[in-house]
């Protein structure tokens, strides 16, 4: 599961061709033994995070929302994509 980014204990995932269970852009996270999906907007599709950590997902998605599309782009046709560049 190729790494989209790593962020204060977060750890997101975009798979590649994942179009089957949300069939929109989406992302998935990691925080401990909590895993949820959002959209390239932050919007919680699935899962559950502590809430502290569903805003720096929020912050992520607002600051990097070209960056997450066009890794979607590429995850999409399964062709690899860059980490995030996010200031801790």
């Amino acid at each position: 599961m190729p790494i989209l980014f790593k962020y204060r204990g977060l750890a997101g995932y975009m798979y590649f061709k994942d179009i089957e269970k949300h069939h929109l852009p989406h992302f998935h996270v990691e925080y401990g033994d909590f895993e949820a999906s959002f959209d390239l907007n932050g919007n919680l599709l699935a899962g559950k995070l502590p809430t502290q950590k569903y805003k720096d997902v929020k912050k992520i998605t607002n600051e990097y929302q070209l960056l997450l599309q066009h890794a979607w782009e590429k995850a999409l046709i399964g062709d690899t994509f860059d980490k995030l560049p996010l200031r801790k």
